[in-house]
C-alpha cells in the first residue's frame, strides 16, 4: 500500500466521489446540474437559507453560490424572499416548480443512501456517521 491508500483525507474524498457519482448519474436523465441538485436538496430540508448559509451547506464560495442561485432563480426553481428578522438580507427558498423537480430526486437520493448504508449494518453505520460528524465538528470553521 502506498501513502494515499491509508491517508484519511484521500480515503474520504475517494469514497465521497464514488458514492456521489453513483447518484449524480441519476441526475443526467432529468438534466439537472449537480450543483442545482445540491442546492435544491439543501433547501428541501431547511426550507430557506441565507446565501452565506447555503454556500456553507453546499460547499461553495459565497460569490459562486450567488451566481448559481441567480441562474436557478431565472429558471424558476428558487426565489429570494426578504428575511423577517433583517430586511437588508434575503433568504433563498424553492419555488413550487423547484419543489416539483426536487421531490422525486430527494426520494431517489434517499433510496441510494439506504443502499449505500445497508451493507454496513446498523452498528457500523452509527459509528461511521458519528465519526464523520465528529470530524466535521472538529475541523469545521
Amino acid at each position: 500500500d502506498g501513502f494515499v491508500d491509508d491517508y484519511l483525507p484521500a480515503l474520504l474524498a475517494r469514497a465521497s466521489q464514488l458514492i456521489s457519482g453513483e447518484f449524480h448519474r441519476q441526475l443526467k436523465k432529468p438534466r439537472v446540474p449537480v450543483i442545482y441538485w445540491r442546492i435544491m436538496a439543501s433547501l428541501w430540508e431547511y426550507r430557506s437559507l441565507g446565501v452565506t448559509e447555503l454556500a456553507d451547506v453546499v460547499l461553495l464560495k459565497q460569490p459562486t453560490c450567488s451566481k448559481v442561485v441567480a441562474r436557478m432563480e431565472a429558471a424558476g426553481l428558487v426565489q429570494r424572499v426578504a428575511d423577517d428578522t433583517d430586511r437588508r438580507s434575503t433568504r433563498i427558498s424553492l419555488t413550487g416548480r423547484g419543489r416539483e423537480l426536487a421531490g422525486p430526486l430527494v426520494a431517489q437520493a434517499s433510496n441510494h443512501d439506504r443502499q449505500v448504508r445497508a451493507p454496513l449494518g446498523p452498528a457500523s453505520e452509527r459509528v461511521l456517521i458519528a465519526t464523520l460528524k465528529a470530524l466535521i465538528a472538529q475541523h469545521g470553521q
